[in-house]
């Protein structure tokens, strides 16, 4: 993984949420449109701190993160005292900075939900779709060594998927959704196509809308 991103780290999952709240320091002005955005979606109640919940979604559910700025592979532990990467996750985390390599995470315009959710749906469909074919090597013996994989059948793999649950199950079945819908794109473009070189095509020419995926 070094010879692929810059630094590689685990945290539990306590020392996560500590250090990744000031990703959600937001101005009052896109506070509250964030919260009346989610009460008019019936996402939440209008009073609810939006911006509060989303950072403890976050906290709550991520095993795993990648930053394109940093270039950093964070592994989020769900135990404390083992402190054990899950290789599954690990090997999520490496396909986005692999991606972010080839094809510049950075460059796509995501200003919409719509199309967030369209952008994500091939990068986190990318990898998640990886990562599953991974964890069924793992299942089925077909690495030698074999696997590491204390989380093996989380839902939602390197993304998320956490022990405890969500603050908000809304945000979460939102988030999730490019996990979730994702990997079946990826597979059909890949079936369909002539396997990754029509999947890397969709780098030039990304789905604009998450109906797309």
């Amino acid at each position: 993984a070094g010879a692929i991103a810059d630094a590689l780290s685990e945290l539990t999952r306590e020392q996560f949420r500590e250090n990744q709240s000031g990703i959600f320091e937001v101005s009052q002005e896109r506070r509250l449109a964030d919260n009346a955005a989610l009460a008019i979606r019936l996402l939440s109640e209008t009073e609810t701190d939006s911006t509060e919940e989303r950072e403890q979604n976050r906290g709550s559910t991520v095993d795993g993160t990648y930053n394109f700025v940093t270039k950093e592979i964070v592994i989020v532990s769900d135990d404390p005292e083992g402190l054990r990467i899950d290789e599954g996750v690990l090997a999520h985390e490496i396909g986005h900075a692999i991606q972010d390599q080839h094809f510049d995470l950075g460059q796509y315009r995501r200003d919409t939900l719509d199309r967030d959710k369209a952008i994500l749906g091939l990068i986190e469909g990318d990898v998640h779709y990886v990562e599953q074919q991974y964890r069924r090597a793992c299942r089925n013996g077909g690495w030698e060594q074999g696997c590491l994989t204390p989380q093996a059948d989380s839902q939602s793999g390197g993304g998320g998927g956490g022990s405890s649950g969500p603050a908000n199950w809304g945000l979460y079945f939102q988030s999730i959704q490019p996990y979730n819908d994702g990997p079946a794109f990826i597979d059909y473009i890949y079936e369909s196509g002539d396997g990754w070189g029509s999947v890397n095509d969709l780098y030039d020419d990304p789905p604009t809308t998450a109906f797309e995926v």
